[in-house]
C-alpha cells in the first residue's frame, strides 16, 4: 500500500500536468544506494487555477469547508506515510507546486522501476487508471474535471478531447493543453557515465554521458491507448 498511496501523488500531479501551458518537469536521479531522487516541478497556469477555483467554491458549498487543489501539509503527511525520504514540498504561490524526495528500489511499481544500472518510466492507461482509483474523493473530483480519456478509459483521437474540453471550458485551456508538455530527465548515479538510453517513439531526446531528457506532449498523455517505455542505463 505504500507503493500505491507515493505513486498515487505522482498521477495525480503529472495529470494535473496535463493543463498547463506552463514549464513543468520530473526528475528522476538513480542513486548509488539503490534509492531514487525524484523532483517534481508543477505550474497550473492562470486558466486552469480559474477553473479550479470555480469548481472548489461549489465544493465548498457542498461540504461546508475550505478546498485547496495543494495541500503543502498533506502531501509531506502521505509521503511520510509512504517512507519517503527527505521530503521538500514547497508552494512558490497558488498555481506551483515543487516536491523533492528519496525512493527505494523496493518500492519501484510500474510507473518508475529500477534494475539493477537501468531506470525505467512506464506510462500505460492500465497502470494510470489502477493508481487514480485510490484517490481521495477530493483530490479525485479534481482529476474529473478534466476528462482525460486515459484516466476515464473512454477511446478518443486527439480531436474529439480538445473538442470535449473546449465544448467545456473554452479555447484558453484546450490551446494550453496543445502547446504543453512534461520534460522528463533520467539521470544515472554520481560516477556513472550512461551506456544506452530509450524515450518513447517520435519523441525528440537530448542526452549526454550522465542523462537523457525529453518533453513529452501532454494531449499524447491525456489521450494515451497503448504502453509507452523509456528508460536510460549506465
Amino acid at each position: 500500500m505504500t507503493r500505491i498511496k507515493y505513486f498515487s501523488l505522482t498521477v495525480y500531479l503529472i495529470v494535473l500536468l496535463a493543463v498547463t501551458g506552463c514549464s513543468s518537469s520530473i526528475n528522476i536521479k538513480a542513486g548509488k544506494d539503490n534509492t531514487q531522487d525524484i523532483l517534481l516541478s508543477l505550474d497550473l497556469g492562470e486558466a486552469v487555477s480559474r477553473t479550479i477555483l470555480s469548481a472548489t467554491k461549489g465544493m465548498q458549498k457542498m461540504s461546508g469547508k475550505e478546498t485547496s487543489v495543494f495541500s503543502k501539509n498533506h502531501i509531506e503527511s502521505g509521503l511520510k506515510k509512504a517512507n519517503v525520504k527527505n521530503i521538500i514540498v514547497s508552494c512558490p504561490s497558488s498555481t506551483k507546486l515543487n516536491v523533492n524526495g528519496t525512493i527505494s528500489s523496493s518500492q519501484s511499481h510500474d510507473l518508475i522501476a529500477r534494475n539493477k544500472n537501468k531506470l525505467v518510466v512506464t506510462l500505460s492507461p492500465e497502470s494510470l487508471q489502477n493508481i487514480s482509483k485510490t484517490l481521495g474523493e477530493e483530490t479525485r473530483s479534481f482529476l474529473d474535471l478534466f476528462m482525460a480519456p486515459v484516466i476515464t478509459g473512454e477511446k478518443m483521437t486527439d480531436e474529439e478531447y480538445i473538442d470535449l474540453l473546449e465544448s467545456v471550458y473554452g479555447k484558453e485551456i484546450t490551446n494550453d493543453i496543445k502547446k504543453a508538455s512534461i520534460k522528463f530527465t533520467m539521470t544515472v548515479p554520481d560516477g556513472c557515465r550512461q551506456k544506452s538510453y530509450k524515450a518513447p517513439d517520435g519523441i525528440s531526446v537530448s542526452a549526454t554521458d550522465k542523462l537523457v531528457s525529453f518533453s513529452y506532449p501532454l494531449l499524447r498523455l491525456l489521450t494515451l491507448t497503448g504502453t509507452e517505455t523509456s528508460f536510460i542505463q549506465w
